[in-house]
């Protein structure tokens, strides 16, 4: 006599009452299995279902903790957000598209490799993650169009730069081979992505790090905040109205009250024009760093 306890989701206690019979029918068993649903009051395991496409993002979760039973699961946010980051930091629309390409081919071999138990570990590793590498290229594609950028060269889908020199309009605005600088306009931003002209800078590098960074900023933010969200639907879920009071709203205070400020702050920058007031632009980093460390001056009289 075999006896067994098992824990098994409700979607799925058919198949394995099946599984079970036909298995004792095969053998050639006098006796069918006797299954009974045992009642308790613990805490189920967490069960969640995963496909071939979302397998590997999950992994990426599991591998900072799992959700405990009926939490939200973020993995399912985690197949937007991680491919989306990545794209920001990547951008590169030749190298996303190759990298898709890649994504692609290991997609194309699920029939032949099944669950790619007889690859060698570095194939093995790239196979699971397959549809993570197509995302990545995917959106490294998007977003490396959208700084105009394919294999570190800048690309003029829309007729080139829409800076001009304020002398003579017809002309660039490309420095001289004489080194002088002219005095450049634009009367119109580019139609889609950043102006081309920027990759032949001397502050390029400047200019797309700190561009990079921010929207980075954003985005991570973004993420963060929905992530605070889902542990309010979780203390709902449990009615666990303590940690809403004490945890998820100082958490939302302070968060936003710090980087969901600075996300105000770097659109504000973005949205003036600091030459034209004569201004220099704010450092985001030293604001952020005084808030702290010096938050205001108490005047001596």
């Amino acid at each position: 006599v075999f006896t067994a306890e098992m824990w098994v989701p409700k979607a799925r206690y058919g198949e394995v009452e099946a599984a079970l019979r036909a298995t004792a029918l095969e053998n050639g068993l006098d006796t069918r299995p006797i299954i009974n649903r045992v009642k308790t009051t613990e805490t189920p395991p967490t069960h969640i279902p995963v496909t071939s496409f979302s397998l590997g993002f999950q992994a990426l979760v599991n591998t900072y903790g799992t959700p405990r039973y009926r939490e939200c699961n973020p993995g399912a946010f985690c197949c937007i957000f991680f491919p989306f980051l990545f794209g920001i930091m990547f951008g590169d629309f030749g190298h996303g598209l190759m990298l898709a390409m890649f994504g692609y081919f290991l997609i194309s071999k699920e029939k032949e490799w099944g669950d790619g138990a007889g690859l060698n570990d570095m194939v093995q590793m790239c196979y699971g993650g397959r549809y993570i590498i197509l995302l990545n290229g995917l959106f490294g594609a998007y977003v490396g169009a959208l700084y105009n950028e394919a294999f570190a060269f800048p690309m003029n889908f829309f007729g080139g730069s829409r800076w001009y020199n304020s002398e003579d309009p017809s002309q660039g605005c490309e420095i001289e081979h004489d080194g002088v600088i002219p005095h450049c306009s634009l009367d119109t931003p580019y139609p889609v992505g950043i102006d081309p002209i920027w990759h032949y800078t001397a502050n390029k590098i400047t200019f797309f790090n700190s561009f990079k960074m921010k929207i980075s900023i954003i985005v991570g933010v973004i993420q963060m905040s929905v992530g605070i969200c889902l542990s309010l639907l979780n203390h709902l879920e449990y009615k666990d109205y303590k940690r809403i009071a004490f945890e998820y709203i100082p958490e939302m205070i302070f968060f936003e009250g710090i980087f969901g400020y600075l996300v105000f702050c770097i659109f504000y920058k973005w949205s003036v024009d600091w030459v034209a007031i004569g201004e220099p632009a704010p450092s985001l980093i030293t604001m952020l760093i005084s808030m702290f460390m010096s938050p205001g001056v108490v005047p001596t009289e």
